[in-house]
């Protein structure tokens, strides 16, 4: 998925299913916000587009957790204040539980998804 309005691309969201069989994941492939919108919001209503597909896709795939690879250990923190676990302290792999993933998602307001949002990275 690539968002724009009038040809202005906002940020980018590739995933896949299941990798294989025997890993019942969502894998999170990538999600970037253009440089020229950080810090416009972009970022966060990506990953409630990313939450809502998950939440709504992971019972009938099978999948028991979200899991992405960041692309630097400078993003670590980012994706753990969204609620994501690192798999080793050695990788830059990630994962979220699907109950983590739908908690995200049942605030008061789903207006405060986008507020309560960690800061986007610069």
């Amino acid at each position: 998925m690539a968002d724009s309005v009038k040809g202005d691309i906002f940020g980018y969201l590739l995933g896949r299913g299941r990798d294989d069989k025997k890993l019942p994941v969502i894998h999170l492939t990538m999600v970037a916000a253009c440089k020229n919108h950080h810090g416009s919001g972009v970022g966060p209503a990506l990953m409630k587009d990313v939450f809502e597909t998950v939440a709504a896709a992971a019972d009938h795939i099978g999948a028991c957790c979200l899991y992405l690879e960041a692309a630097c250990e400078g993003l670590i923190p980012y994706y753990e204040d969204w609620g994501f676990r690192r798999v080793s302290s050695k990788r830059l792999a990630m994962y979220m539980p699907i109950a983590t993933v739908r908690d995200a998602l049942t605030p008061a307001d789903n207006d405060d998804f986008l507020d309560a949002a960690p800061h986007e990275v610069a």
